[in-house]
């Protein structure tokens, strides 16, 4: 049916075709998947987060008064 014979290669050339079919190439089909995964359930919606401006993200001081009112 399939014809399969025994390949005319040493055996190093078999366990280096071997390990090039199943762990890179399977690795890259699996992070293929996970990125396609991730973009279409996870994160389904591209930018949702808001940009904020440099001057919000730092930080400031406490005045005295401040620090009095929240103790």
């Amino acid at each position: 049916m399939l014809h399969l014979t025994v390949p005319n290669v040493t055996l190093i050339t078999q366990e280096v075709a071997d390990f090039a079919s199943g762990m890179i190439i399977g690795t890259l089909v699996a992070m293929v998947f996970r990125w396609w995964a991730f973009k279409k359930w996870v994160f389904p919606e591209a930018n949702v987060r808001t940009r904020t401006n440099r001057a919000d993200r730092r930080l400031r001081a406490v005045s005295d008064e401040e620090g009095k009112r929240a103790a």
